[in-house]
């Protein structure tokens, strides 16, 4: 016996845990400000820190590519 499609549950996606956490950048000697943006514990991206005294929310293309690491 098959369950008509309109009674069907449909599957739900897993519950995703987004959270922020302020760093500074290891890739040279500036020590940027970063936001890493993490989802279920791993890393997800990052960004610079807006309102940092050093690079005001830009970063290098090392610091950029540090998530690749």
């Amino acid at each position: 016996m098959t369950i008509p499609a309109e009674n069907r549950q449909l599957p739900r996606a897993p519950a995703v845990v987004r959270r922020i956490e302020h760093s500074t950048c290891y890739m040279c000697a500036c020590r940027c400000g970063i936001e890493v943006t993490l989802e279920n514990n791993r890393i997800r991206f990052i960004r610079g820190t807006p309102d940092h005294p050093v690079n005001q929310g830009v970063l290098c293309a090392k610091g950029s590519a540090g998530i690749m690491k």
